[in-house]
């Protein structure tokens, strides 16, 4: 799986190079790419590992060895294309076996070059199986204790059945509420013929339609500096089988509720620990250790390999001319990008796209809004599931056999303990356009302030299928991100002026709410008048 061979021809023909790309994108190259120089792959304690001989470890040196080498590519790739320098630089999600990235930064990135960006991939280990074993064998208060964990193992999983056993009738109950309002929904729907009722139906989302409804306004009234916003169509289908599917399997689902309360939890949270690891390094371990090397490594702090690659990034940017790079990140490699954003403040980054974002709106506003008041030529785009399709996600592979729901509802309902719904997920469009408070208004005496015009927010479209459309790669899964991220087109809202049976259906409705009182008020929430900010809540 070496890469120098082709490497070499890469860099010796870049005509070549530029004739595949603008006559053939089609073509697929060889599947012995040159992934060293599009891949960082770290593993669960930050440690830098060989993309070309997973799961081999390199030195720093090695290490070091490698970005030259990419770095040398990508400017072979720039030289050979002209025009903008483009980089994207792509973060996988959580629960993802690490030869399936590789495998799938193998078959991307020839596409994601025709398109006209340079790839890079940050490959982590979000291994779920990995994760709860580190968990329950490891990891204790923080720190990897390596064997000296085994002999506290037992008690770490008797205190997870615990956990699960005493929480299982809060889960339930929970469950319980959660299914009745979208089973209310549901009917609404099948009685009206209308699907969109699915949703603006729902008494649990009355909040969000109505915040909708006032965005979309808004949005349509002054499109340069508001939030930009879009909802896909939503289209009729058959749902008696898939509700006769749920029906069958209620047991099953409250059966292994609890179970996925209990490990399922302790491995989000330990997979949320690797995220930062990537940064902070395997020295950050030795500090429970009593020796002269341990010592030495945390006085000389070498940080992780993800830390070190964004050191060496921004000096490659500073010292070779204007790049245009985008951060694009799915579920839970948009808890890595916050991160990212974060330590390099100073690195002009063209677009941030958050794809089924499973890092909470606080992390958002403390990470990227800052970013966007200091950037104002960087676009943030977040998008989302359809609100219904998040809800009826059916797991494992479509057999129905678990809760319903996307990984993000599971987060917010069993993984995480969200303080307030500002820690609740921000790729869900419920959590965000409910705290869309968090993203600052235009305040005309403050040009730092005018960042809503920067920010997009999309809610893809509902089909009949929930499999992946190759056609019109309109995602109605959290895993069908994982492909045509590159495209721009995949980004962007639809213009103020397109109107979809979603964005009819929550005007409908808010139209409703409101004539009814049902909010305990009668004035359309989207004319601000002098209410301030904080009492609006939009």
């Amino acid at each position: 799986m070496s890469s120098a061979p082709l490497a070499a021809k890469l860099r010796g023909l870049p005509a070549v190079v530029t004739a595949l790309c603008v006559a053939g994108c089609a073509t697929k190259l060889p599947t012995n790419a040159p992934l060293r120089e599009h891949v960082i792959e770290m593993d669960e304690e930050g440690n830098a590992i060989d993309p070309a001989h997973h799961p081999r470890l390199l030195s720093q040196k090695s290490y070091d060895d490698q970005i030259n080498e990419m770095f040398d590519a990508m400017r072979d790739y720039h030289g050979a294309h002209g025009g903008p320098k483009k980089i994207l630089i792509f973060v996988h999600g959580g629960m993802n076996e690490q030869k399936d990235v590789l495998d799938r930064a193998a078959k991307q990135w020839h596409d994601i070059e025709c398109a006209g960006y340079y790839p890079v991939f940050i490959a982590w280990n979000s291994e779920l199986v990995s994760s709860y074993g580190e968990h329950l064998l490891h990891v204790r208060q923080g720190r990897n204790v390596g064997a000296a964990g085994l002999w506290t193992s037992p008690l770490y999983l008797l205190a997870d059945l615990g956990r699960a056993v005493f929480r299982a009738p809060v889960v339930w109950i929970n469950q319980v509420a959660h299914d009745a309002s979208r089973a209310s929904a549901d009917l609404s729907a099948f009685t009206h013929d209308d699907p969109v009722r699915r949703w603006v139906d729902n008494p649990e989302e009355a909040k969000t339609v109505l915040v909708t409804d006032a965005l979309l306004k808004k949005y349509r009234k002054d499109p340069n500096h508001e939030i930009a916003l879009s909802m896909g169509e939503v289209q009729r289908g058959n749902d008696w089988g898939r509700a006769l599917g749920y029906v069958l399997t209620v047991p099953l689902k409250f059966g292994e509720s609890w179970l996925i309360d209990a490990a399922g939890k302790a491995a989000w949270d330990n997979m949320s620990r690797r995220t930062l690891m990537l940064f902070e390094g395997p020295t950050a371990t030795d500090l429970k250790s009593a020796t002269t090397r341990a010592t030495r490594n945390v006085l000389a702090h070498s940080t992780g390999a993800l830390q070190h690659f964004l050191e060496r990034l921004r000096s490659h940017l500073k010292g070779h001319g204007d790049y245009a790079v985008s951060l694009v990140g799915h579920s839970m490699g948009t808890m890595v990008l916050d991160e990212f954003v974060r330590r390099s403040p100073d690195v002009n980054y063209r677009n941030i796209v958050y794809m089924a974002a499973a890092c909470t709106v606080r992390d958002f506003q403390r990470s990227i809004i800052p970013y966007l008041e200091d950037h104002h030529d960087c676009h943030f785009y977040n998008l989302c599931l359809h609100p219904i399709n998040d809800l009826r996600e059916a797991n494992p592979q479509g057999l129905d056999l678990v809760p319903r729901g996307s990984l993000l509802v599971w987060i917010d309902d069993f993984l995480a303990d969200p303080n307030t719904p500002l820690d609740r997920t921000m790729g869900r469009w419920d959590n965000i356009v409910e705290a869309a408070w968090v993203i600052p208004r235009r305040d005309p005496a403050n040009p730092h302030t005018d960042i809503r015009k920067q920010i997009s927010l999309k809610a893809f479209a509902l089909n009949v299928r929930d499999d992946y459309d190759w056609n019109t790669h309109v995602p109605q899964k959290h895993t069908h991100f994982s492909w045509y991220y590159w495209d721009e087109d995949f980004w962007k809202p639809s213009p103020p002026e397109k109107r979809t049976n979603s964005i009819d259906a929550v005007h409908r409705k808010a139209a409703q709410m409101r004539a009814s009182a049902a909010v305990g008020e009668t004035e359309d929430p989207s004319d601000e008048g002098t209410r301030n900010q904080q009492g609006e809540g939009s």
